[in-house]
């Protein structure tokens, strides 16, 4: 098994498409997994999906929803960060210090494969610079403690985001289940974009899009995290934190990812984490296809087609 030499990775048996093992050049595109499973709520099984997801992954063609075949060569897998289950702030921790050192070596196409929403948060405060950064949730995360008490959780991370970490832009997109402390928190914040589930179809929210994005300068990182309830839960009911129907279906995410590319900077560092898997509610891994061949269109979009392709 091939060795790479960062701390707290690991290499595993089975590769995400059964790509290489290991570190390529910058134009690379690299998967890592990361089985968080500390503060979840609900359900319990997303430590277990970047493995799931690598062992079903080769079944799945690798044809995107614009009917393009993905390039396996594009691709390498670095493994999984090494966690101390149970302990949420130890592995904030070691995944901030595995970020930066993978972004220190030039590894700019990151594609991470979780694991609970905790991590978009390490994440992002590993990058230490100003970005944009457009989620996909059915929740709007920003609770002050989920459960109370505790201040850094799958619930709490995008206000933690927010109030620890400098120059970052948010668009939230997709939200149909929220209480009035993440309401009135998230209003006050110039810094912020939220479309919810009932306004994804509106004809002005190109505009939003548009008119929000136009104010940002000088970005550095554009970050896309997609929490796999935002689906509809006849898409994808395996999830750890399932709501109940009016969640959007795969093609409106796909179509206001693209919708979010026209108007994104097309800058170096691109991140990408699908979170909330939960392969234990998936019999037979039925709906592990649909995860796929969710990253599959992400990779073709975010990270291999020009902007002036994407329609």
């Amino acid at each position: 098994m091939t060795s790479i030499d960062i701390p707290y990775i690991y290499p595993t048996y089975t590769t995400f498409l059964q790509c290489e093992i290991g570190i390529g050049d910058r134009s690379h595109i690299h998967i890592i997994g990361i089985p968080l499973e500390d503060t979840t709520s609900f359900r319990r099984g997303t430590r277990d999906a970047p493995n799931i997801v690598r062992m079903v992954s080769p079944y799945v063609e690798v044809t995107t929803s614009r009917l393009k075949n993905i390039d396996i060569k594009n691709i390498r897998d670095i493994g999984n960060i090494e966690l101390v289950h149970g302990n949420i702030m130890k592995n904030i921790e070691r995944i901030e210090k595995t970020i930066r050192e993978l972004v220190s070596r030039d590894i700019l196409n990151l594609l991470v494969i979780g694991g609970e929403h905790t991590l978009t948060y390490s994440i992002v405060k590993a990058l230490n610079r100003k970005g944009l950064v457009i989620i996909f949730d059915a929740h709007l995360d920003s609770r002050d403690e989920w459960p109370y008490g505790q201040k850094y959780s799958h619930a709490t991370h995008l206000r933690r985001i927010i109030e620890e970490i400098e120059n970052v832009y948010v668009i939230h997109i997709g939200s149909r289940a929220y209480d009035n402390e993440e309401l009135e928190f998230l209003r006050r914040c110039d810094n912020v974009l939220i479309i919810n589930s009932s306004d994804v179809k509106s004809v002005t929210t190109r505009l939003l899009i548009r008119d929000f994005i136009s104010t940002i300068s000088n970005v550095e990182f554009t970050y896309f995290s997609l929490d796999f309830d935002v689906f509809d839960i006849s898409y994808m009911p395996a999830v750890s934190n399932p709501e109940g129907y009016g969640g959007l279906d795969p093609q409106s995410v796909i179509k206001y990812l693209k919708l979010i590319l026209e108007y994104c900077p097309n800058t170096t560092l691109k991140i990408c984490d699908f979170v909330e898997y939960c392969p234990t509610f998936d019999p037979g891994f039925a709906y592990c296809t649909t995860v796929i061949k969710t990253i599959l269109d992400f990779i073709d979009l975010v990270y291999l087609s020009s902007f002036d392709s994407l329609c």
